[in-house]
């Protein structure tokens, strides 16, 4: 009978034991397969593997509470590194904007010479058509004064009037304007002012 309750008690402690450990097994193994639920293995007053359910209730605890540290301090990290990132972004952006600007001024720098360069061609031969042009207006102007008082003078032969006068007037507005000089220089005018507008 004795051996019979002793053998009794002992399935009855090991039955206790092992349902005890067979719960601590599963809770581990859930929280080995990644599981975030509040798992604990029950603790009941007077087990005798209550310090080690409580022991591994803390220890699932900690875990719990180390994880949410880590999760903390990686949202964190992400969110620093983010900001970096939208700060190098924006830098970048920055840089980028500032060198197409510096090549817009280049090109427009280029352009500038370019016309510069062209309005320097073209400005000296018009200077040439421009300096011939007024030449001309005058010389021709010149030229037609002188014709008018000849034609007076032949008018006055042609009339059988005396034409001295006319002639003496003629000959001294030939020799004011002089006449040699606009005669020799009038060809080299229109010369030079079709030569600028050629070039």
């Amino acid at each position: 009978v004795a051996l019979l309750l002793g053998i009794a008690c002992a399935w009855l402690i090991g039955r206790g034991v092992v349902r005890r450990v067979r719960a601590i097994d599963r809770v581990a193994h859930a929280v080995i397969a990644g599981s975030t639920d509040e798992l604990t293995v029950d603790v009941t007053p007077g087990d005798a593997l209550g310090p080690l359910g409580k022991a591994f209730n803390s220890m699932l605890a900690q875990l719990r509470e180390d994880a949410q540290e880590l999760e903390r301090r990686v949202a964190a990290r992400t969110s620093e590194l983010v900001d970096v990132n939208a700060a190098r972004e924006r830098e970048m952006q920055s840089r980028l904007q500032a060198e197409v600007e510096l090549r817009q001024a280049q090109k427009l720098e280029s352009v500038g010479r370019l016309a510069s360069g062209v309005a320097h061609e073209i400005n000296t031969p018009i200077q040439f058509v421009s300096d011939s042009t007024h030449f001309l207006q005058e010389a021709t102007s010149d030229l037609v004064k002188i014709l008018a008082k000849l034609e007076a003078v032949q008018r006055a032969v042609v009339a059988g009037v005396p034409a001295e006068h006319l002639a003496a007037e003629a000959a001294a507005l030939q020799e004011e304007l002089d006449q040699p000089y606009l005669v020799e220089r009038i060809p080299k005018g229109f010369s030079r002012a079709l030569d600028g507008l050629s070039r």
